[in-house]
């Protein structure tokens, strides 16, 4: 399935789930900062809400978006993980 045909759910700043939202209105959140590591999102298939940070597809994806072209990058996923945020979009505004 293409990540553009993807329909997920995620819990807003509120703690409220919100969706079915496509994936580009997932990222135009995550580059306004409405989402972080550890948003919680969830798919059809997916047992429970995780964080993005633990969402491959989805990390990878807004990984690409602050212009990281590394695929395979154990460093980034071990600074997401353990603080819970993305480098760079806090500083973006």
């Amino acid at each position: 399935e293409a990540m553009a045909d993807q329909e997920w759910w995620y819990m807003n700043k509120e703690g409220e789930k919100t969706g079915p939202a496509p994936v580009d209105l997932l990222e135009a959140l995550w580059l306004a900062g409405e989402m972080d590591g550890l948003t919680p999102v969830w798919k059809e298939g997916m047992p429970d809400y995780l964080p993005v940070s633990q969402v491959d597809t989805l990390r990878a994806y807004f990984q690409a978006l602050d212009g990281d072209d590394e695929e395979e990058d154990e460093e980034f996923e071990e600074v997401v993980t353990a603080a819970g945020v993305v480098p760079s979009v806090a500083d973006a505004g």
